[in-house]
């Protein structure tokens, strides 16, 4: 996979452990790549659970949108209809 350079340094900093070494005290740059990487997964999450509680306003958006043409393109079919054969709605 392919990550922009602050994906990859925290992604770096986790793989290497950092924080799980005995005796080892995280310095301020592992620290900010730790919560870089967390603060990246939190956005992709609320991303993903937005586009989520979106999806059903989506799909009644897309069908509305899909009778309404059905109903334009009736109507268009008799505007045409009534050009073409004026005869046929003399009585009307």
């Amino acid at each position: 996979m392919h990550y922009n350079s602050h994906t990859n340094k925290a992604l770096a900093a986790v793989n290497r452990g950092a924080h799980t070494r005995v005796g080892f005290k995280p310095g301020l740059e592992e620290v900010q790549l730790d919560m870089h990487a967390l603060k990246l997964i939190r956005e992709r999450t609320l991303g993903y659970f937005k586009q989520a509680l979106r999806l059903p306003f989506l799909f009644t958006k897309n069908l509305r949108l899909r009778r309404q043409q059905f109903v334009l393109n009736a109507v268009e079919a008799e505007r045409l209809d009534r050009i073409r054969n004026p005869s046929k709605y003399l009585g009307r």
